[in-house]
């Protein structure tokens, strides 16, 4: 193009060059609205125009906004609350320009807070579900199930929730609740022992179960079973197969108790040759007596003397000794024995002149025996059931035993005597301390 000047009267031309840009168009964004992204970002899109430059702000207004960095597409991906403009430009006309605005709400997605999860069944507990991973104003819709879980029986559930956050983004989050059973150990009571080991135990033991005894939180064992013979409190926990334990206590109380190792009957052949004196042997603890003669007849005496009926070759003797201060079975104890009541055999022919002495009487070790006419070919000493516990031969008016090596208590001494064409028995009695 030119151009032509005049002034008086001269003139002048010149010539330039006129471009007329086609200018962009405005730009056209996804929506012009406000847009609310039920997510943690939403990408907005305007038109493409190619050839043009795009760059994005955010900002309040024109008069007040951001450059975003490296935003030069006709995209952009926000990820916050804002207002954003996008403008397209002429390349080398920077001032060559057309905007558009729009207002994002980026509110994000709740986020699931639920996990699935395993209880052991737990009586009378309950257990509340609570949602700490969101934040702010959320209201919660359960299509399933409840807040409360409650494992009070075995069971497999599903909850389901529905989590709603102030711009109506929302999400189902479902949480399985599984309820385990607890182990059922069926243990012994608790127990009193007079002294001797007792055992503790499951008495219906499972395979998958797992044991720790404890005392005073020291590991005993890890069976079914504990042996103690003391007094204690004794703890065990049992543990299933699904990792749920229960716990129990069990007490063992070692208590002091009668004691009767057994008794002797020693006949008082001078009363009546059925007659015997009763002695209970190795008592300890013992306040009462309780004999029973086998014959409809009892005492209460520590040492009575009984007379059997002359028809009457054995009987069983049974004493039960006892101790009201103390526990359970320990305070009571019973022995039952047949005893030989058929009485001491006479001396034959011979006469009283024939008698026989033990000495000393009682005794530790040695025993003398010493009869005043005839000669002892025989003698044997018996318990009080005939248990034969010595025995000798000779041929003389009198010999020496050693009974060092039979224990303490009442015996019978009986020797066959003989002078001439006589022979007979007589028996004694003798104390071995």
């Amino acid at each position: 193009m030119w151009v032509r000047a005049t002034y008086n009267g001269q003139s002048t031309t010149d010539t330039f060059t006129f471009i007329i840009l086609e200018p962009p168009t405005t730009p056209i964004i996804s929506s012009l609205s406000s847009e609310t992204a039920c997510a943690d970002s939403i990408t907005i899109t305007a038109n493409p125009q190619p050839g043009f430059n795009f760059e994005w702000y955010k900002g309040d207004n024109l008069n007040v906004w951001q450059l975003i960095p490296g935003a030069t597409s006709n995209t952009y991906t926000a990820s916050s609350t804002e207002r954003y403009w996008v403008r397209v430009s002429i390349p080398t006309h920077w001032e060559c320009a057309l905007w558009n605005d729009t207002s994002i709400v980026v509110s994000g997605t709740p986020k699931p807070f639920m996990n699935d999860t395993t209880f052991c069944q737990t009586t009378g507990a309950s257990y509340t579900v609570s949602d700490n991973v969101n934040n702010g104003n959320y209201t919660y819709t359960w299509l399933q199930g409840n807040a409360i879980v409650n494992p009070n029986q075995v069971q497999n559930t599903t909850n389901i929730v529905n989590i709603k956050n102030e711009n109506n983004c929302s999400i189902n989050d479902t949480m399985m609740v599984k309820v385990n059973p607890l182990p059922t150990p069926n243990f012994t009571n608790d127990i009193t022992t007079c002294g001797e080991f007792v055992t503790l135990k499951d008495l219906s033991p499972n395979a998958n179960y797992d044991y720790v005894w404890t005392e005073n939180n020291n590991i005993l064992s890890n069976t079914d079973s504990l042996s103690v013979n003391y007094t204690g409190t004794f703890k065990v926990e049992t543990t299933n197969e699904y990792g749920c334990a229960v716990n129990d206590t069990l007490y063992v109380l070692a208590s002091e108790s009668v004691k009767v190792s057994g008794y002797n009957a020693i006949p008082n052949i001078s009363i009546n040759p059925k007659s015997f004196q009763f002695y209970a042997l190795g008592t300890s603890n013992v306040t009462d007596y309780l004999w029973d003669f086998g014959d409809g007849m009892t005492s209460t005496l520590e040492s009575p003397v009984h007379i059997f009926a002359d028809d009457m070759n054995s009987s069983l003797i049974t004493l039960t000794v006892s101790n009201d201060t103390l526990t359970g079975d320990c305070a009571r104890e019973t022995i039952s024995l047949n005893m030989d009541v058929s009485g001491t055999t006479s001396i034959g022919d011979l006469n009283e002149e024939y008698t026989m002495n033990v000495y000393p009487n009682p005794s530790n070790n040695i025993v003398n025996v010493k009869v005043g006419k005839g000669n002892i070919v025989n003698v044997i000493v018996t318990d009080i059931v005939g248990k034969v516990v010595y025995s000798s031969n000779a041929n003389a008016s009198n010999l020496s035993m050693d009974l060092s090596a039979i224990s303490s208590g009442l015996y019978i001494v009986k020797a066959t005597v003989k002078d001439g064409s006589n022979e007979g028995t007589v028996t004694r009695k003798i104390v071995k301390q």
